[in-house]
């Protein structure tokens, strides 16, 4: 479904075909519907201060919110939502990325998921858990045997 922002009803609907590769994110990833379907799972941990920064300039700029509409909105909705429906579909992820900071975190971690995903995807995932964090321009590797090591 197509969404109108400023009237905060449907408005529309926009048929996608189905691809090789298919990203699905935010609360929409979480859908238990989704869970049969064979793919790369990876949850994307942003925190909280961080996700209302970026929440405030995103609705002012593109949606005409107001601040304290989009504060509200951000409080009282979007983080309540967030923690009942996707928070708990972190532990359904093969990759969970988190304390990200520096600039070049996402082209790092994107590439990493790239690799990870052609050397597995036919043999699958399921044996895959894998954290990621970022720290000081190094992207550290966490296992499921809590071994780590620093990715280039």
């Amino acid at each position: 479904p197509l969404y109108d922002f400023l009237s905060w009803k449907p408005s529309g609907y926009k048929r996608m075909d189905w691809k090789p590769v298919v990203i699905i994110e935010g609360i929409h990833a979480a859908q238990n519907q989704l869970d049969s379907i064979p793919g790369l799972r990876v949850f994307l941990h942003i925190p909280e201060d961080l996700q209302y920064k970026r929440r405030i300039e995103r609705d002012m700029a593109e949606r005409g919110y107001s601040l304290e509409t989009s504060r509200h909105f951000f409080l009282t909705i979007a983080l309540p939502c967030q923690k009942a429906l996707v928070v708990p579909s972190r532990n359904k992820a093969h990759i969970v990325i988190e304390r990200l900071e520096g600039q070049d975190y996402l082209d790092k971690a994107v590439s990493y998921i790239i690799k990870t995903f052609e050397e597995n995807h036919k043999t699958g995932y399921d044996a895959l858990k894998i954290h990621l964090q970022y720290n000081q321009g190094k992207l550290i590797e966490k296992n499921r045997e809590a071994t780590s090591h620093e990715l280039q």
